[in-house]
């Protein structure tokens, strides 16, 4: 019988042959019509229809995943799973590294980038345990950072022209001082170390006395040298 031209496929209007897949050429069959007589077909072509992937004649290759399916979608992972999620990949992008994130969301970190000076690590939005200014691990003491100071009051021009001996002073200390620390008031030119005859200790502080205070000092009369 007649076919269509070599390499044509059907579409979804034609009709159909119910034939063996495959495309054939010059394949004479023939019939006899009388003991005598003999007719063969002319040669014919067996039309092929479209594959999943839309190739003629084609075998659902072209388009099939990892999975052997057409149209699955499917492909192989870093790690060479099909359709896995490259989960052997570290997090230094490379797979079977074994890197990890550690606590503080470093990649092959150690935990020290988030880890207080109590040694525990706080992940982000948390902030580790930091020492005060005193060295006082979680401690929230930041007078150390503060010099030892004292001042006159309620200043060194209304005392100067009070002519008197009371002599009110502030004053402000670390509280890391040890016990042989004190506030002290010196004449002009006293050198160090501490001298008893030309200071005058006005706070003695040990470790339950204030970081900071007030309080009014009798100053001998060589102290008190006003014009």
């Amino acid at each position: 019988g007649a076919g269509a031209g070599a390499g044509a496929c059907l579409t979804g209007s034609e009709f159909l042959r119910p034939v063996r897949m495959g495309r054939y050429r010059f394949q004479y069959f023939l019939s006899p019509l009388s003991p005598s007589i003999a007719a063969q077909s002319q040669p014919f072509d067996l039309i092929d229809q479209l594959d999943p992937c839309g190739v003629c004649g084609g075998n659902g290759s072209t388009c099939a995943g990892c999975d052997g399916v057409p149209n699955s979608g499917l492909t192989f992972d870093k790690c060479g799973v099909c359709g896995g999620r490259s989960s052997c990949v570290g997090c230094d992008g490379v797979p079977f590294s074994g890197a990890r994130l550690d606590v503080c969301g470093v990649c092959n970190g150690t935990n020290a980038a988030c880890t207080g000076c109590d040694g525990i690590p706080r992940p982000p939005p948390l902030l580790p345990t930091r020492p005060d200014k005193c060295g006082h691990c979680g401690g929230s003491d930041d007078s150390c950072a503060v010099p030892p100071a004292v001042g006159i009051l309620p200043s060194m021009f209304s005392f100067a022209c009070s002519r008197t001996r009371q002599l009110g002073i502030w004053w402000q200390v670390p509280s890391n001082r040890s016990l042989s620390d004190f506030v002290a008031l010196c004449k002009l030119g006293a050198s160090l170390p501490f001298s008893p005859t030309d200071c005058l200790v006005v706070v003695q502080l040990d470790l339950s006395s204030s970081v900071r205070g007030r309080t009014t000092v009798s100053l001998p009369d060589d102290f008190l040298v006003l014009g």
